[in-house]
């Protein structure tokens, strides 16, 4: 019998609202470590870094004098980063949660999605929009898919004629999304003697789009205040990543804030998956108990990431971080992974929200 060696590290001891996330992840990296793969015994090394990025680093040394092939957890960038600064070898590093992955043989399930934002930009140019403004964070992650769009969009000639960014701190847009409106219907406005909310020959004007990536918890304070000043009536479409279309997102934003945004989502993921159903059956059978909530799926698909690059036969850290990089179209349960330039990438599909569902554009 195959044995392996993983390492979790998970703030189990940090602050309470860190435990229970925590906790839920957990029993997600345990069912992938008993029952993904057949005919070999996963032992999981388990560390708590109580949420302090030094104490990451430190586990990831001690995780490295255990022989582990690789680890999971790390739910934030600074233990992310600290752990991976810490290694001496190859030991491969895989967040569920992170937002960015610096350094080889590290990955995030969670970080920027330049391809989904290209993707995007091809529906903008195939719906022939007149000209499209940009609102994002400062942050590195919205950057990144705000200038994919725009290098996306190049081709197709349509203008962006404005790129508004805020702070990650920020929770009041009104600056912002008053430049948006300014620069796609400013013109629109005067020329029909309209003011902004009047809605009346919107429909008649050039077809214009904002394209808004931003990450769920950013999603949560802008929609309503797009909705506020009134882009809706305007005839701006918003065009948006998956911060848009995240189940606990559509769950908290009111549906007259989402209805008609044009988004992306995880390909194959959804509680009606094949890959999410067969993650369900064996979290039910390892615990004998019914699945509640889907954060666990998550830290499922993280360890899966590395057990199925164990598959190769791979022995040592070096080893398994090669075969990382070689995998392509894993269905997990929360979506369709594929690692590209040293990065995980989710397959995308295009969708429009209507009442809280996911629609495929057509």
């Amino acid at each position: 019998l195959r044995t392996l060696t993983l390492g979790m590290v998970l703030p189990i001891g940090g602050s309470p609202a860190f435990r229970e996330f925590a906790a839920a992840l957990a029993e997600g990296i345990e069912v992938a470590a008993t029952t993904y793969l057949e005919g070999v015994a996963v032992t999981l090394e388990a560390r708590d870094d109580q949420g302090d990025p030094s104490l990451a680093a430190a586990m990831v040394a001690e995780l490295e004098r255990a022989s582990a092939l690789g680890a999971v957890g790390f739910l934030e960038d600074g233990a992310l980063d600290a752990a991976a600064a810490r290694r001496t070898g190859a030991l491969p590093l895989v967040s569920p949660t992170a937002r960015a992955a610096v350094g080889e043989g590290v990955y995030t399930l969670s970080g920027a999605d330049p391809l989904a934002a290209a993707a995007m930009a091809r529906y903008a140019a195939r719906q022939g929009f007149k000209r499209v403004a940009m609102l994002h964070s400062t942050s590195p992650e919205s950057r990144e898919e705000a200038d994919a769009f725009a290098s996306a969009l190049a081709p197709a000639g349509i203008p962006v004629v404005a790129r508004l960014a805020y702070d990650p701190s920020a929770t009041f847009f009104q600056e912002q999304i008053f430049g948006a409106r300014e620069a796609l219907r400013g013109e629109d406005i005067r020329a029909g003697r309209r003011a902004p909310g009047d809605t009346l020959g919107a429909e008649a004007w050039d077809p214009v789009a904002l394209f808004v990536p931003v990450p769920p918890e950013d999603v949560e304070l802008l929609a309503p205040q797009l909705t506020f000043y009134g882009l809706d009536t305007l005839g701006i479409r918003i065009l948006g990543t998956s911060g848009w279309t995240d189940e606990q997102t559509l769950a908290i934003v009111d549906i007259r804030h989402t209805d008609g945004v044009v988004a992306t989502a995880p390909a194959g993921g959804g509680r009606t998956s094949a890959g999410y159903e067969r993650f369900r059956e064996a979290y039910e059978r390892h615990f004998q108990r019914t699945l509640v909530g889907s954060t666990p799926a998550l830290g499922y698909d993280a360890a899966v990431l590395l057990l199925e690059a164990a598959r190769s036969g791979a022995r040592t850290p070096t080893q398994l971080r090669a075969a990382v990089e070689r995998i392509r179209t894993l269905e997990g349960a929360t979506g369709t992974f594929s690692v590209l330039g040293g990065r995980v990438v989710r397959h995308s599909a295009l969708v429009r929200i209507e009442h809280g569902i996911l629609l495929p554009t057509g």
